[in-house]
């Protein structure tokens, strides 16, 4: 495979001493691109031609939901044959503590059969992979396990002996040139990550063994390649096509872009109304098959979903599994604005911090804020230089389509000077008292604040606020 040379990097000066003197390695953490670009799998795609013309396989064509220059998913099968289809896989990143977390969507216009009905062809196709890839103090990792989603159920693919748990590893990680491999079903377009031979492909084979070949020899297999780009296949025999990667949070950016003639027909699941109506679903609508998560789950959590469907994490020779996000954007949203009670001047920088499973950010300039989160129920903390802080109870995160907007007004400090030890005491004893009767206090929206003038106090030689 055909792969871009990076520009040089120049080293730091230790770098440099390293090389020259000494047989030592500098860590640089990957970014979430260089990931993406690193384990972007290889996609071994069978293919079947359209309606006995053995010219015709676009249905099965990889692409990207714009392909034909819109956001509107109700046109994209009708639109099919008038607009090319370069390749494109959608990419989303997460990290815990102890993993990256890396999705891949592959999107087609159509899911087709040769004769259509209502259930057996829809508009818009979507299915994919995720990877838990170990924090191993390397630049990009260990990949442990692989899952692949077909028609609503998930399979699991893993070199680890991890043990069943609601779900069971169907088989090892295979791989392509330093890349996972995985296979996708003509027509239907499910993925696995092995040669599944089973009911949701209606018992065809992804593969064939004694040929090393797809069946009837013609599919496609693309894998990333940064210097060549988004290619079209060259008919249906081409197993060398190269495909680019976009971030996910195009779509994302547009999940509440919702109604006929939009990107969404619901949430979570793509806008639609040929054979059907909004059958296509998005990563954060795939479903979480027989696992008893919710649907997204293996998206918005992988985490958790990994510590469900499989155990033994944390035992033997498999390291843990966190449950702890350290960067997460994929969830429910807690957005809004932090100002001054007083004067309504937004307060900038102030630090908020959703309690638990959350996560945690500042305030912009604006005093605008957005959180994301996954469902559950928190407390928002907020803090900022020269105010009392204030916490929010009560938040619920019930989907990821939930979005709790919040009005946070903060209580400046006032100036206390300190006069003597008698002072100090009146000061602890008005500033308990004035902390009690915050706890009780009124709501400003849903946040529980301070409510008196006295709600904290910063005691200073000289009276002056720090």
């Amino acid at each position: 495979m055909r792969r871009s040379l990076a520009p040089a990097r120049r080293l730091p000066w230790y770098g440099a001493v390293c090389i020259a003197l000494i047989p030592c390695s500098v860590a640089r953490a990957a970014t979430p691109l260089e990931l993406a670009e690193h384990w972007a799998p290889a996609v071994y795609h069978d293919m079947d031609y359209q309606d006995g013309n053995e010219s015709d396989y676009r249905p099965e064509l990889i692409t990207r939901f714009d392909f034909d220059g819109n956001w509107q998913g109700n046109d994209n099968w009708e639109r099919l044959y008038d607009y090319p289809q370069p390749a494109y896989l959608y990419w989303a990143y997460s990290r815990s503590s102890t993993h990256w977390f890396l999705t891949y969507m592959i999107f087609h216009p159509r899911d087709w059969w040769e004769y259509c009905f209502i259930g057996d062809c829809h508009e818009n196709d979507s299915e994919g992979v995720t990877l838990w890839i170990r924090r191993d103090g390397t630049d990009f990792g260990a990949l442990e396990l692989m899952q692949t989603q077909a028609h609503g159920e998930w399979f699991q693919y893993s070199d680890l002996p991890l043990q069943d748990g609601t779900d069971n590893i169907d088989g090892p990680i295979l791989w392509d040139s330093g890349h996972p491999r995985i296979l996708v079903q003509s027509k239907g377009h499910g993925v696995w990550g092995h040669n599944y031979c089973g009911y949701l492909t209606y018992f065809e084979c992804l593969w064939n063994d004694d040929s090393n070949d797809f069946p009837g020899g013609d599919g496609a297999v693309y894998r990333f390649d940064a210097a060549r780009g988004a290619e079209v296949p060259d008919g249906g025999y081409d197993k060398d096509v190269s495909y680019e990667l976009i971030p996910l949070t195009e779509l994302w950016e547009r999940r509440f872009d919702i109604g006929d003639g939009h990107t969404f027909g619901k949430f979570g699941n793509f806008d639609g109304d040929t054979y059907g109506e909004d059958s296509a679903s998005a990563p954060w609508g795939w479903s979480a098959g027989a696992d008893g998560q919710l649907s997204g789950s293996v998206f918005f959590d992988p985490a958790l979903a990994a510590s469900m469907q499989l155990s033994g994490w944390g035992t033997g020779s498999i390291g843990e599994m966190s449950l702890l996000y350290e960067d997460n954007i994929y969830g429910g949203e807690v957005y809004g604005v932090v100002r001054d009670s007083l004067t309504g001047a937004p307060v900038a920088g102030a630090a908020l911090t959703l309690e638990g499973r959350g996560s945690a950010g500042y305030a912009a300039s604006d005093g605008s804020f957005s959180l994301f989160t996954l469902p559950g129920s928190y407390a928002l903390q907020v803090r900022a230089a020269l105010y009392a802080p204030a916490v929010v109870q009560g938040i619920e995160i019930a989907t990821l389509a939930t979005r709790v907007p919040l009005e946070i007004a903060l209580v400046a400090v006032p100036e206390v000077p300190l006069r003597s030890a008698a002072h100090l005491m009146l000061v602890v004893v008005a500033f308990s008292m004035a902390a009690r009767r915050s706890a009780r206090g009124r709501r400003q929206g849903t946040v529980r604040g301070a409510s008196g003038n006295l709600a904290a106090l910063v005691l200073t030689e000289s009276g002056g606020r720090r």
